[in-house]
């Protein structure tokens, strides 16, 4: 019952703990079948996590993360809620988010530091359900 391996784990729920990181510097989640990632609420520091690929729902709102949204991101098909709220990240929104357009139905990248244009993807025709950018401190870039 407890033979959770990097093959068999689905589903990575550890919000609202006291999390601060990671042992690896940098964090691409091993796991090669994991569909549920939630991190919320806990004090995690440094880069955004990466999922695999197969992730569907990644959360993790509510931490001290830093830095850029790593464009790996636009590569995962099958993400359908992607939220990176109420973190440290800074930069442009990835312009290839729009490659998720087919299955992306929730985007919450508010109370971050992002600067530049809005992306292509919350203007152009897309299944988004869902769409949260405030409160970010939007600094046009010219």
């Amino acid at each position: 019952m407890w033979n959770i391996s990097k093959v068999t784990l689905e589903v990575l729920d550890l919000s609202r703990n006291f999390l601060t990181g990671f042992d690896q510097h940098s964090v691409v989640l091993p796991w090669s079948r994991l569909h549920y990632v939630r991190l919320d609420s806990n004090m995690l520091q440094g880069p955004l996590p990466i999922p695999p690929p197969s992730t569907i729902q990644y959360s993790v709102s509510g931490n001290k993360l830093r830095g850029e949204i790593p464009p790996v991101l636009c590569n995962m098909a099958s993400l359908m809620l992607l939220d990176l709220s109420s973190n440290n990240l800074n930069g442009r929104i990835p312009p290839c988010l729009a490659n998720l357009r087919k299955s992306l139905l929730v985007l919450d990248l508010g109370s971050n530091d992002f600067n530049g244009p809005i992306p292509e993807t919350c203007t152009a025709p897309n299944n988004l359900r869902v769409i949260d950018l405030a409160p970010c401190s939007w600094k046009q870039s010219n």
